[in-house]
């Protein structure tokens, strides 16, 4: 199954603050991404997350595109919303001495959003899908890229996940 996962537009949220699901809005001119990416994208299925930052550019992209929270970004539970300096050192660093088992304080693993994802697919997988446009966040893309290219965790999360950005891969 051919993957096109295109990260959401740049958010209206200060530099440093923990988003994850929470709902934030675009800011201004995300119109102009989806107008280029309703050109350039294959002729697929359009899903998005739940959340209106990928909600709008799906739009944009196909009217008709189904939504599905399993396309949401990671739950960053008691974090979310607080800048990433305001997190208690000792929460963060237990968390980040193994980001991809340890949940956050109320929230998610690493672990559970690619749980999640392998749902979503195998869900697209039964319906018959040969491919589909993932209109998502950075972490669901890292999670496809470590799950499905065999990317290591350190090297997935050393990339740079570009707002707007369209990554293909093969499932």
């Amino acid at each position: 199954m051919d993957l096109y996962v295109v990260r959401h537009p740049p958010v209206a949220v200060d530099k440093g603050v923990c988003y994850g699901q929470l709902d934030v809005a675009l800011k201004p001119g995300f119109e102009v991404l989806g107008n280029s990416l309703r050109e350039s994208l294959p002729s697929l299925p359009v899903y998005s997350s739940h959340l209106s930052r990928c909600r709008q550019l799906a739009h944009l992209i196909d009217p008709d595109h189904a939504v599905d929270a399993r396309l949401a970004e990671m739950h960053f539970g008691e974090w979310e919303g607080l800048r990433w300096d305001d997190i208690p050192r000792t929460e963060l660093d237990l968390w980040m001495n193994d980001y991809v088992t340890q949940r956050t304080p109320g929230g998610e693993s690493f672990a559970d959003v690619g749980d999640r994802l392998t749902e979503f697919l195998q869900t697209l997988r039964d319906a018959g899908k040969e491919g589909a446009v993932l209109i998502s966040h950075a972490g669901v893309i890292r999670s496809l890229l470590i799950r499905w290219t065999g990317l290591s965790p350190d090297k997935a999360f050393r990339k740079q996940i570009e707002f707007g950005s369209v990554h293909h891969i093969s499932v």
